[in-house]
């Protein structure tokens, strides 16, 4: 109760930071609860470069409209190869926890790879629409129930023999989903200690009920990392993910994609794989195990190995019919204005070496 305090003080009643002091006393504790000036607003602005989608630019703003239903709005903009804007507007009903409405905008230009060769190229435009219906949150940790509606426009579409893409370049699909997330990990990009854990179950339907007039389709995402200090400059990560698509006919825009350091990175179900920099889509029941080793050798400078495994298949029984495995190697530099450093990667998928500059923090 609070650690949740807490979390409300920061993040819903615009606190710069809140913290807590809890004593054992005889018959009782003793708690002193201490937050520092309140916030009216808050503007944020990033700008990073990489070698895949050069310079890009996000922008975020937060304030608090003062009504009788305390309401926290939330803009944020991105620009760049990929465009994004998104409004969210958080409800705080003093009786009941918060709730969000979201709504999202995105412009996507996409190469998709198979197996390191350029396959197919599409533009799009996105919108989402979430109403998250239950929200839990704690210091670590939150639970949320979310009805979405996502709408797809597909433009211009070059394909390759590999992918075969619906004729029907408008799409729209109503899913409800179920969240998990805990992260008790004290550096996104260089923890050395604590966990990060993220689970999520969809059931997406193109009438609220039904996926062409039969039953929905199905994904379960999960992914646990855990960080191992071994001494004071040497950190041991493990890592376990996956995710698994069960039903028929299965819209391209929900296959199963992997690529990169990041989940989520170009679409919301990107999964990362360590040796391949590009995008490539994979079968729909995928599972991946990492082990990644870093060392700190200076007070910001760190050398990083990542070795990567993996098996995918068509249904869960031939889930082990396909073996994958790619490895990295890192150099990066953790400064002010985020992380840089460069990457050297190989992958039994691609069979070629993949090199890789970042430039600030990853949006």
């Amino acid at each position: 109760q609070i650690e949740q305090a807490i979390t409300a003080l920061r993040g819903d009643l615009f606190y710069a930071d809140a913290e807590y002091v809890l004593r054992q006393m005889p018959g009782g504790y003793w708690l002193k609860i201490g937050a520092k000036e309140k916030k009216l607003s808050q503007i944020n602005l990033g700008v990073r470069f990489d070698t895949e989608e050069t310079v890009a630019m996000q922008a975020n703003a937060m304030f608090k409209l003062h009504t009788k239903l305390p309401v926290n709005i939330e803009f944020t903009g991105r620009l760049g190869k990929r465009m994004m804007a998104r409004i969210d507007a958080n409800f705080n009903p003093s009786r009941f926890k918060k709730f969000t409405l979201s709504y999202m905008f995105k412009r996507n230009d996409i190469n998709v790879y198979n197996k390191g060769n350029r396959d197919f190229n599409f533009t799009f435009n996105y919108h989402d629409i979430d109403l998250s219906l239950l929200n839990i949150s704690g210091r670590n940790y939150f639970v949320d129930f979310t009805a979405r509606w996502e709408y797809f426009d597909y433009n211009d579409i070059l394909t390759g023999k590999n992918i075969v893409l619906a004729n029907n370049k408008h799409e729209h699909y109503y899913s409800y989903h179920f969240k998990m997330h805990y992260d008790s990990e004290d550096n996104p990009y260089f923890s050395t200690k604590g966990a990060r854990f993220l689970a999520e179950y969809g059931l997406y339907t193109d009438n609220f009920v039904k996926y062409k007039n039969e039953s929905p389709f199905n994904i379960a995402s999960a992914s646990w990392r855990y960080s191992v200090r071994l001494n004071t400059k040497l950190v041991l990560q493990p890592c376990l993910y996956g995710r698994m698509i069960f039903g028929k006919d299965i819209p391209f825009c929900y296959y199963n994609v992997i690529g990169g350091e990041w989940f989520g990175h170009y679409m919301d179900q990107q999964m990362p794989f360590m040796g391949i920099g590009n995008m490539e889509y994979v079968r729909n029941d995928f599972m991946a195990a990492s082990i990644k080793v870093q060392q700190r050798i200076a007070d910001n400078n760190y050398v990083i190995l990542t070795g990567t495994f993996a098996t995918n298949g068509d249904k869960l029984g031939s889930v082990f019919d396909s073996f994958i495995h790619g490895y990295r190697i890192d150099y990066a530099y953790n400064s002010l204005f985020g992380p840089l450093g460069a990457s050297l990667g190989y992958s039994s998928r691609t069979n070629e070496p993949y090199f890789y500059i970042n430039l600030g923090y990853v949006f």
